[in-house]
């Protein structure tokens, strides 16, 4: 379950700046099984999304999410990195546009370097604002990768069809935030290695160019609840794959306002 804390994060999140001299935990990229949308109540496929995440627009608030498209912003895969279960992973995000949470997708990493493949999957999401460490919400997810599982030194970039989470209610009311991560469970179709030591996320090269969404992020990695400076020394540069696109809030309606203006000169009048 999310961990809805309304304390703030700072028990949780500390600065910390460190050189990975070797770089623990990280392997090379791999095979990429590319994206997949999925349901995020039934963790099952869906049809495939007809969003085109690389448009420039005010909707795409922030992107890091592959090595295609138009835009500088693009960021090849470099690595894997191991988080484990249970451990805060994520990035610190600069979005272009506040509002109302539509979809955002993430990566799942599979680090092993024998045969084991990993099956079903839970986790959550959660967003905090960048200022004062403070929670904004979260939801959780589920992915089943089938019979075949995700292989042994691969990885997928996991998303939600377009607009699927704003029933959810989430508003991303802060430019700058983190967005982060858990793995809460696992199981392996293949194979007999503890998910704990093969499950992780991609490392990806920071967005970039003028027209990016999310250029000016920084190189700190969220590594087990700490934000971490650097932590391969620059050699990746520390980013994961992450897309944030938000809907427009609902405004309140011209009606509500105009009945509010009224009951409240209506009040006047009785008190004169």
């Amino acid at each position: 379950m999310v961990r809805r804390i309304l304390v703030s994060l700072s028990s949780l999140l500390c600065f910390a700046s460190a050189t990975y001299a070797s770089a623990p935990g990280l392997h090379p990229s791999g095979s990429e099984q590319g994206e997949m949308v999925i349901d995020r109540l039934t963790g099952q496929h869906v049809n495939p999304s007809t969003v085109t995440k690389l448009a420039p627009g005010t909707t795409t608030s922030y992107l890091d999410w592959n090595g295609a498209g138009t835009l500088a912003s693009t960021g090849a895969i470099q690595a894997l990195f191991t988080t484990g279960m249970n451990k805060l992973w994520g990035d610190d995000l600069h979005m272009n546009a506040t509002g109302l949470l539509g979809t955002c997708g993430f990566s799942i990493a599979n680090t092993s370097t024998a045969d084991t493949a990993l099956g079903k999957i839970t986790g959550d999401i959660q967003f905090f604002r960048k200022s004062d460490l403070t929670f904004i919400d979260g939801f959780n997810w589920n992915i089943d990768f089938g019979a075949a599982g995700l292989a042994p030194q691969s990885s997928s970039r996991v998303s939600f069809a377009d607009g699927a989470l704003e029933s959810i209610g989430i508003i991303l009311n802060s430019p700058d935030i983190y967005m982060t991560g858990e793995f809460t469970s696992a199981t392996v179709v293949a194979g007999s290695e503890d998910p704990e030591s093969i499950i992780g996320i991609q490392i990806r090269n920071p967005a970039g160019g003028a027209a990016a969404p999310g250029a000016s992020s920084a190189d700190a990695l969220v590594i087990n609840g700490t934000p971490t400076n650097s932590p391969f020394g620059g050699n990746p540069v520390a980013n994961t794959s992450l897309f944030v696109r938000v809907s427009p809030a609902v405004p309140e309606p011209a009606c509500l306002s105009a009945l509010a203006i009224a009951g409240l000169a209506t009040v006047a009048r009785r008190r004169r």
